[in-house]
């Protein structure tokens, strides 16, 4: 049973007044909305978004008033989807709230309908305690207008998997064997996700509710999976662990992850999809590109974007509790100085008149609000890319992006915020 939300979170937050066109009103969604609001989506987005606005209800986060509408003489004519999400940030995490299906009828466009549902979204994402929101984007100079910050692009590379095998070489699996994933089998790709996205940044946190429910609406063809020996256990307590998995849709590799430290064993699920896709009489094979990916330079370099169906080919982001996201980072800077053996250290820092400073200790980590000799002063977009390592400190600071107030800031700021590593799937698209 799903924990119930809170009263704050069930009802429009009124800290801002929403100005409305006569005869138009704002409002959460509810249940009896459901028949209205997908058919609405089925209307602007087409394609397969009735499986996708199905699948949505049965999210283990999804509540009905995730959903903000406007409506007209009893017609609901605009709509927003806000999902809670935690977004994980190497060591830690940020609460965000990911927005998606921001539509209004065509008959009602060109009069602000979805300037407003984006303000009030935003009231919504706050109240909720939110830092961050993010969404795809299939128009990015329309949210980049408003404030919002780009932060990948998504798309694949494709090649012939006869020439990446070639590429590849001989792989010596050893004591590996790849096989189909089993359903059974939700819990082990929560800690392979988790491992691999701990050395990254921007992968949503995946429960194995959150598995059960990706798995069991076709968002995928295949899923592989490497274990240590030969398949021959057939379930209970003795059943072979994961080390790795890879997931197929259609024609492209969407996810893949391993043990840390075992990238062999992304060769070896690599391997084996090439020579299945090979053994199709397949021309061609794609893989999502992903920085740092060691799979990615197996395939040419003829990057494709994604395409149509994938309503979007750029993940957009903006800050929305610039307090809150300073607080947020406290744990996650933490370990970044300890990692880099900077512990103790006193960071501040001024996000557009927000001060504080962050004291990072061997013991415990706090942001203490208030004005520091030593800080960085920065807009929040700016913030934001730091937060998200959309490029480095040292990048920023050059560009004069932000302002150091003497050298130990640049240098704790440099060591700090350096340029990271992102790891978003597709998977967690519902419009992919």
């Amino acid at each position: 049973m799903r924990k119930a939300r809170s009263n704050a979170a069930r009802s429009l937050p009124q800290q801002r007044v929403i100005h409305l066109p006569h005869g138009y009103q704002l409002q959460p969604g509810s249940t009896a909305d459901h028949p209205a609001v997908e058919e609405l989506l089925v209307e602007v987005f087409a394609g397969h978004a009735r499986e996708a606005f199905r699948a949505a209800l049965e999210d283990p986060s999804y509540e009905p008033n995730d959903r903000l509408l406007i409506q007209c003489d009893d017609k609901t004519i605009g709509h927003v989807l806000l999902s809670p999400r935690y977004l994980i940030c190497g060591p830690g995490t940020l609460p965000a709230t990911h927005v998606s299906w921001l539509a209004t009828l065509p008959e009602y466009r060109q009069q602000g309908l979805a300037t407003l549902l984006l303000a009030a979204a935003r009231e919504h994402m706050v109240a909720r305690r939110s830092v961050i929101a993010t969404a795809w984007c299939p128009q990015p100079g329309y949210l980049a207008n408003r404030g919002w910050t780009p932060w990948l692009h998504r798309r694949f590379r494709y090649d012939d998997p006869r020439l990446v095998v070639s590429r590849m070489g001989e792989i010596d699996a050893g004591e590996l064997s790849v096989r189909y994933w089993r359903r059974s089998e939700a819990a082990a790709l929560v800690g392979l996700h988790q491992g691999r996205a701990r050395q990254s940044w921007g992968a949503l946190v995946r429960s194995e509710a959150m598995w059960q429910w990706n798995t069991s609406h076709d968002r995928f063809d295949r899923i592989y999976v490497a274990v240590n020996g030969p398949e021959r256990r057939r379930g209970g307590p003795e059943f072979e662990p994961l080390l790795g998995y890879l997931i197929v849709r259609g024609d492209a590799i969407v996810e893949h992850a391993w043990e840390v430290g075992q990238e062999h064993v992304a060769r070896v699920l690599l391997s084996r999809v090439c020579h299945d896709a090979i053994e199709r009489n397949a021309l061609r094979l794609g893989i999502l590109e992903q920085p740092g990916d060691p799979l990615v330079p197996y395939f040419a370099a003829n990057s494709q974007p994604s395409g149509p169906q994938a309503n979007g080919s750029t993940l957009m982001a903006t800050v929305l509790d610039v307090p809150g996201l300073l607080r947020a980072l406290t744990p996650i800077l933490q370990q970044t100085a300890r990692d880099a053996g900077l512990l103790p250290c006193q960071l501040g820092v001024d996000v557009a008149g927000v001060r504080g400073c962050w004291a990072l200790e061997r013991r415990r980590a706090r942001f203490v609000e208030g004005r520091s000799r030593t800080y960085l002063a920065l807009e929040p977009s700016e913030m934001l890319h730091l937060a998200l390592g959309i490029g480095s400190a040292v990048e920023r600071l050059e560009q004069k992006q932000i302002r150091a107030s003497n050298r130990t800031a640049a240098r704790l700021a440099e060591a700090l915020f350096p340029s990271r590593p992102a790891w978003i799937s597709p998977l967690d698209d519902l419009m992919y």
